[in-house]
């Protein structure tokens, strides 16, 4: 090679470069089509850590760049305790939501939200039994600092993240058919989870999980089911969510909080995809997603198999030759979520790839949906 460069200084190419060409490299795909977001430790984070005796343990989330969350999910991975959400909206004190079905907003607390992560209460056993391996997911919003929301038909409280296509958004359900609360992204949220915040299920809407999504809903232990009872055969806007009065999402006078989401380039992606039957020698036909990122995060399901658990992969796992051999999976709803270690899948510069052929990851023909959230972009 000799010292022929592009027109914007790199490669070393024998021959001039001709014009228009350019070198295929990383700097060159960050000029040409850079991320929406640089950083996505800013905004969304993985942490683990092990519980000590007498509790109170801190979640540190001091990737690049420190994070302050607003939504956090928690769980022990050595104990099967429930998995627990927790909010800035509600508060720390305001008690766990947690995945199963009936369960109400519990005494189970963290104690603050912190610059760089958040403060378990000593009185919460489930993240603080002795020697117990914690695992905890976080996203910001806007710093516990919200807003009110008159787009809807109902007035929320939303503080929103529009940077990273995350909201918080809480509402009280008037019972009117039809109806909708402002989200507060400015675009369509793709992925929101809804739950009334006294019990009953999670409903779930995800852009991907059939080609009219907004007919079909779902929850932690359900495939996408086909019912225009939750959404009004409405999708959502740029800046509202649609629904009847399902009590489920609409009851009068009941409490209710939201998780939305929209997908931001770089950053987070929400899609679907087929499975391929898996990896073999022979076949060597694993299914392969680009997202534009290396992920911290994925969130997986089968949307025809209603048995098929919902599957959370992350990076804080130990990561062999580019698998993942110690996957997490729960069953939100059915179980409080053992640990799996089967349910093949790697993580790649540039998004996932499935390796296994179980019907929960990639049944030769079923249709998957997914959401996604970045350690690092391509570029």
């Amino acid at each position: 090679a000799s010292a022929n460069q592009d027109a914007n200084g790199y490669g070393k190419f024998e021959y001039p470069v001709p014009d228009g060409y350019y070198a295929l490299c990383s700097k060159n795909l960050a000029e040409f089509d850079p991320p929406d977001v640089d950083d996505p430790s800013k905004h969304f984070q993985v942490d683990t850590f092990k519980a000590t005796s007498g509790g109170g343990d801190a979640a540190v989330f001091d990737g690049n760049s420190a994070l302050q969350p607003d939504m956090i999910i928690v769980k022990s991975k050595t104990t099967a305790y429930w998995w627990q959400v927790h909010d800035s909206s509600r508060g720390p004190t305001a008690g766990a939501i947690y995945p199963n079905t009936n369960g109400a907003e519990s005494s189970s607390e963290i104690d603050s939200f912190d610059s760089d992560g958040w403060q378990g209460d000593a009185g919460n056993d489930a993240i603080h039994d002795t020697d117990d391996t914690i695992l905890t997911y976080g996203w910001k919003a806007n710093g516990g600092t919200t807003s009110s929301n008159s787009d809807g038909a109902i007035t929320s409280t939303v503080q929103a993240n529009t940077t990273a296509g995350f909201s918080i958004v809480e509402y009280t359900g008037n019972s009117n058919n039809p109806s909708s609360f402002g989200h507060g992204l400015g675009v369509k949220p793709e992925f929101y989870i809804i739950r009334q915040r006294d019990g009953n299920a999670w409903k779930i809407y995800h852009s991907h999980s059939a080609t009219d999504p907004e007919d079909h809903v779902l929850e932690f232990n359900a495939n996408a089911r086909e019912n225009n009872t939750i959404w009004n055969d409405t999708g959502p806007t740029s800046s509202v969510i649609n629904f009847t009065d399902h009590g489920a999402v609409n009851q009068s006078s009941t409490a209710y909080i939201a998780y939305c989401w929209a997908s931001v380039k770089g950053y987070s992606q929400m899609g679907r995809l087929m499975g391929t039957g898996g990896y073999s020698e022979t076949a060597r036909n694993n299914a392969s997603v680009f997202c534009g990122f290396r992920p911290a995060m994925v969130w997986y399901k089968n949307v025809e198999s209603g048995s098929s658990h919902w599957l959370w992969w992350h990076d804080k796992w130990n990561d062999i030759y580019g698998r993942l051999p110690d996957q997490y999976y729960t069953s939100i709803i059915n179980s409080n979520g053992a640990n799996y270690t089967g349910f093949n899948a790697s993580f790649t510069n540039s998004g996932f790839r499935i390796w296994d052929s179980e019907a929960s990851v990639g049944a030769d023909g079923d249709e998957y949906i997914y959401a996604a959230w970045a350690a690092q972009p391509f570029v």
